[in-house]
């Protein structure tokens, strides 16, 4: 798969597409025949799901993720994870529809330390919540323990920063072995036949079934591509090419991301590879700075043309202060090995300074808790209070 590729300055974008479903009632609705809502950003905590802040109501409704154009599996959904989901917008609360976690990279780390790659895309940890929601990793203990060869999931908010792309992981997992590769992003160069790169990564889908069916990729167009990963890029075996969402502006929108490619005299910087035009936007919280770097969820529609002309843009402020984040978790207690030492949705819980309420017989596995405290880079949630009412 070694292709002679023209100069150029190559970029890497991760754009997820919002997958809308229809429950009911009208096609895209709620069953109320308003449209669905959408929304994509970072899982970062759970009383029903919340997301870059913002808590939706998941009553009944399973996670999943797509393994092949149109073919889905249950999956759990778990801090730090990239998600897409749809959801009906009520008086007080916002319903979910549907959630499908949708992993940023899936593939062999090929380059260690500072510069470390996966999948040909350049990967560091979140340490500074201002930055974006701190790297949760399973499976090691930091970056650094990872060696070449070895297989990982990535979740990422990437970002423009002058001349290529940062990439920024809010959950890292690392795997058993080798799996299906994946790689969600847009094609920035095309090749010679039926290849093209994201990034640095060619990938090869001569042989791979394409939705639409016969479309030749150009660049631009957004994909997410299954298949097996190479020495020198990925062998596609499916690619789904994301369509464009059609201009409505009744239907509203959230989207998270890293700021980059800053233009103020446009009123314009790009966000999870959308150009985001926020001439008309209130900037929250008031006096805060919009710069490059800084994480951000910005609310409003997008236009025919796919830019996203934004209402509000929320700059992240962490609440806990300093490098430290808040974090609200509810679930069964897993890997119970005292009360002050357990699991909840995957994420390790240190009690052992928490007040323990409406829990007079104590803790024990598989007990439904709520728990409340903060976390700051490869540490454990340090719980504030833990409680067992249902």
């Amino acid at each position: 798969m070694r292709v002679r590729w023209p100069s150029a300055v190559l970029a890497a974008a991760l754009v997820v597409g919002l997958l809308l479903t229809s429950c009911g009632g009208s096609v895209g609705s709620g069953g109320t025949g308003a449209p669905l809502a959408s929304a994509q950003g970072t899982v970062t905590g759970f009383g029903s799901v919340v997301v870059d802040g913002v808590v939706y109501d998941d009553d009944g409704v399973a996670g999943r993720e797509e393994i092949a154009p149109g073919q889905f599996r249950t999956r759990s959904v778990a801090l730090g994870q990239q998600v897409e989901l749809a959801y009906e917008q009520q008086v007080d609360r916002a319903v979910l529809r549907s959630i499908s976690v949708a992993a940023s990279l899936v593939g062999p780390v090929q380059r260690v330390g500072v510069a470390r790659q996966v999948m040909g895309q350049t990967i560091e940890a979140i340490d500074d919540p201002v930055q974006g929601p701190l790297t949760v990793l399973e499976g090691m203990g930091s970056l650094d323990d990872l060696a070449e060869g070895d297989w990982v999931e990535v979740h990422a908010a990437p970002w423009r920063s002058g001349v290529g792309y940062r990439w920024r992981a809010t959950r890292v997992e690392k795997l058993d072995g080798p799996a299906q590769a994946r790689v969600a992003g847009t094609v920035t160069q095309v090749g010679p036949g039926r290849q093209a790169r994201v990034g640095t990564l060619t990938i090869d889908y001569g042989q791979a079934s394409v939705v639409p069916a016969d479309h030749v990729l150009r660049p631009g167009d957004r994909l997410i591509a299954w298949g097996a990963a190479q020495p020198d890029g990925l062998r596609a075996s499916a690619v789904r090419v994301l369509a464009r969402e059609s201009a409505n502006a009744a239907r509203p929108a959230r989207l998270s991301g890293v700021v980059g490619a800053l233009d103020a005299t446009s009123a314009r910087f790009e966000l999870a590879g959308v150009t985001v035009d926020y001439g008309g936007a209130r900037i929250l919280p008031p006096g805060e700075a919009l710069i490059e770097g800084r994480y951000a969820q910005v609310e409003g529609h997008q236009r025919a043309d796919g830019v996203f002309v934004a209402r509000e843009v929320k700059l992240r402020k962490p609440e806990a202060g300093g490098k430290r984040e808040r974090v609200h978790l509810r679930g069964r207690i897993e890997r119970y090995a005292s009360d002050a030492s357990f699991e909840v949705r995957g994420m390790a819980v240190d009690a052992s300074g928490a007040q323990l309420r409406h829990c007079e017989a104590g803790l024990r596995e598989g007990l439904e808790v709520r728990v409340q405290g903060w976390r700051e880079a490869g540490t454990p949630v340090r719980a504030e209070w833990v409680d067992c009412r249902d």
